[in-house]
C-alpha cells in the first residue's frame, strides 16, 4: 500500500481530509510520499498530510484555488517542506483572495525558506514555459 501513495494529488477538501486521516493512522504510508500535487484542498487538513509525510521532495502547486476554499493548511504546511523541485501552474487561474495569498506565500518561501530548492518549473496551461535550475 505505501507504494501507491508515493505520488499524492489533492484537488478538493474532502479528499484532503481522507488522505490526512490515512497518513495519521499509518505512518509507513506517510513516509512513502515523495511528490505532492496541489490543485485544491489546501485547507487545514493539508497540514496533517505534510506533517505525516516528511519525505516530500517534489511539490506541484496549481493556483486554481476556488474563492470558497481556504488556504490555512497551505500557510501552515509550507514551512515544513523542503522541496528540491517545485512546479508552479499559473495558467488561467482566477484572481481571488485565496489564489493571490497563496502566490504571495509561495513566493516568500522560494525567496528564502526553501534552501533545498534546485529546480523551479513554471507552467502556463499544460506546457512549461520557463525552467530554472540552480545548484545552491
Amino acid at each position: 500500500t505505501p507504494l501507491l501513495y508515493e505520488n499524492l494529488l489533492l484537488w478538493e477538501p474532502k479528499s484532503t481530509k481522507e488522505v490526512a486521516q490515512l497518513l495519521k493512522s499509518d505512518p509507513k504510508v506517510g513516509k512513502s510520499v515523495r511528490r505532492l500535487r496541489l490543485e485544491g484542498g489546501m485547507g487545514r487538513d493539508l497540514h496533517t498530510i505534510v506533517k505525516h509525510a516528511p519525505n516530500i521532495d517534489t511539490l506541484y502547486i496549481c493556483f486554481h484555488v476556488k474563492s470558497s476554499e481556504g488556504i490555512a493548511g497551505l500557510k501552515k504546511s509550507l514551512p515544513l517542506l523542503q522541496p528540491k523541485t517545485l512546479y508552479l501552474h499559473a495558467g488561467g487561474y482566477r484572481l481571488n483572495k485565496p489564489s493571490v495569498e497563496a502566490r504571495r506565500i509561495i513566493t516568500s518561501h522560494i525567496a528564502g525558506a526553501w534552501s533545498s530548492l534546485v529546480s523551479i518549473i513554471f507552467h502556463f496551461s499544460f506546457y512549461p514555459f520557463f525552467v530554472f535550475h540552480s545548484k545552491f
